[in-house]
């Protein structure tokens, strides 16, 4: 599990385990001058979209990389 210190934190704050996080694939980049958690949407096996949610305030922006269902 490859996560920076602040995934983490915001992870434990929401109660979410970030073992379990990394086992799912979610992640951490930098975008915009800002670091982002990347949330995998996986369908049938395949990565559908990633959610994109900005760890420093409750913002969000979303990649549409093709519809789920």
């Amino acid at each position: 599990m490859d996560m920076t210190q602040a995934l983490v934190t915001w992870l434990d704050d929401r109660g979410i385990d970030p073992e379990t996080a990394g086992k799912y694939g979610v992640t951490s980049t930098e975008r915009r001058g800002f670091e982002w958690a990347v949330i995998p949407y996986i369908r049938r096996g395949e990565l559908a979209n990633r959610k994109f949610r900005r760890l420093d305030e409750k913002d969000r922006s979303e990649e549409h990389t093709s519809e789920l269902q």
